[in-house]
């Protein structure tokens, strides 16, 4: 306005049905909108009866704001009955994250502040109703866990770990964009809970810069029934359990490329795992595992990249059998000290039961890149190449690299004083070209050729 000029007070009522109408600047535009709006002065109360829309999230909105360009403000209370999680973020136009979602989210929250940056303060949690629309959820292991885990009382999923409820505190100020989240907890079917706070830039340059987000959690969950919902059976296949595991996790990094830095302890583990602990570093560009107890030490370093095309459409990799991350090169020390890692308890029908058990010890060192295959203009270029295909040419894919133990010792036998050589796994075998180093010097420097087949090898491990 001008100088001099005074805006104008409004008296009046208004009714609207099935209003359609976009906000300046806003990832999405609002839609059967109908409500009663009551003119007084530089005020409009809103008086909604019916359930809007926002994008893909359904929406009850009723309080007042002001119309004065400068002086007004918001004072709006809304709802948010139930909206399904990847729709609500397909709604602010969020690309899909590392991770798969799954689960339904109700909120309640207010609007209030000036009109030109208004700030929303509210509370969301994970709905037991099933919101049904017409966006179409994609399949991913988070929807998988959450159908087959919805008996015991899954209510959403992340990734392939189900939770049985998961609330949240937010602060969202759209001046600067930044979120802040507070008295988050997260309950996990297979037990344990988590609790975090902190804050994230939600906006598009947030999905590149590495310090948008700072949240920190701090909790306890049981990692073997975790380790069963990623391999099934993990919990037949080790003898050795870690059972609850106490922890901190730092979430950093950018929206799209997150980085969590997970320092963790198992105060319940017995035996060769008693007093371990260790720290999990994840990023886009590798996974990094240290840890350690009584009996070993344990450094692993495993390098990954993801194809340009995820970056650039994530859409296409949704498929709950896709695999997002390449992996390119793995490090791995090893070191045992009697470690235990095969125990079983023989009993005859004349003798007593007498306790077997294995230990280990030495050190193992391996670092090996993946090797993929050349490929061809009838391999790689084809334009009609059949799926099946890719997946086969990517089968053949084999780990190749240095291998080197010494003092490997199982129980009192003596099985590797010293051996270094080069390792080549693959999916179907295991190959090894290896020097046996004698330490008398009247002995010759000796090599053999080792080769196992690992789908022969399995089934037979797995009848013993």
């Amino acid at each position: 306005m001008s100088r001099g000029e005074t805006f104008p007070c409004l008296q009046g009522k208004l009714n609207v049905t099935g209003l359609a109408f976009q906000i300046y600047d806003s990832p999405s535009c609002f839609s059967d909108f109908s409500a009663s709006l009551d003119f007084r002065g530089q005020q409009i109360f809103l008086h909604s009866s019916e359930l809007a829309r926002f994008g893909n999230v359904p929406l009850h909105v009723s309080g007042v704001f002001g119309i004065h360009p400068e002086e007004g403000k918001f004072h709006l209370m809304c709802q948010v009955p139930c909206v399904e999680v990847n729709a609500l973020m397909k709604t602010f136009k969020m690309k899909p994250l590392s991770f798969p979602l799954a689960g339904s989210v109700k909120a309640v929250f207010n609007c209030q502040g000036p009109l030109t940056a208004p700030i929303f303060v509210g509370s969301a949690m994970v709905s037991r109703e099933i919101s049904y629309s017409d966006f179409d959820v994609p399949s991913s292991s988070a929807s998988e866990a959450l159908l087959n885990n919805k008996e015991a009382g899954a209510v959403a999923a992340f990734d392939c770990i189900p939770l049985s409820y998961l609330s949240a505190n937010f602060t969202f100020n759209t001046d600067n964009c930044v979120a802040d989240l507070y008295g988050i907890r997260a309950g996990l079917v297979d037990g344990g809970e988590i609790r975090g706070a902190g804050n994230a830039w939600i906006c598009p340059e947030g999905e590149e810069d590495d310090t948008a987000m700072d949240v920190n959690f701090s909790g306890n969950l049981s990692i073997d029934k975790i380790m069963q919902q990623y391999a099934p059976g993990y919990v037949h296949l080790m003898p050795l359990k870690l059972g609850d595991l106490s922890g901190e996790t730092k979430l950093s990094g950018s929206l799209l490329k997150p980085r969590f830095d997970i320092k963790w302890t198992a105060p319940k583990a017995e035996g060769s795992l008693s007093d371990a602990r260790g720290d999990i570093m994840i990023s886009p560009d590798c996974i990094t595992v240290n840890s350690s107890s009584v009996a070993f030490d344990l450094f692993t370093k495993v390098q990954t990249s993801y194809p340009e095309e995820y970056w650039l459409n994530k859409k296409e990799f949704n498929e709950k059998n896709a695999v997002p991350f390449i992996v390119e090169g793995v490090e791995l020390d090893l070191r045992m000290r009697g470690f235990e890692f095969f125990n079983l308890v023989s009993s005859y029908t004349f003798d007593p039961p007498r306790p077997t058990h294995l230990k280990a010890s030495g050190k193992i060192k391996f670092n090996g890149k993946v090797l993929k295959p050349s490929i061809t203009r009838e391999q790689g270029f084809c334009p009609d190449e059949q799926p099946e295909k890719v997946m086969d040419n990517r089968s053949k894919q084999s780990l190749v690299g240095e291998l080197s133990v010494s003092g490997l010792r199982l129980n009192q036998l003596m099985l590797a004083p010293q051996l270094i050589g080069q390792l080549s796994i693959s999916q179907d075998s295991i190959k090894g070209l290896v020097r046996l180093l004698i330490v008398s010097p009247l002995e010759e420097l000796k090599t053999f050729v080792c080769s196992i087949n690992v789908a022969v090898l399995i089934p037979a491990i797995w009848a013993i």
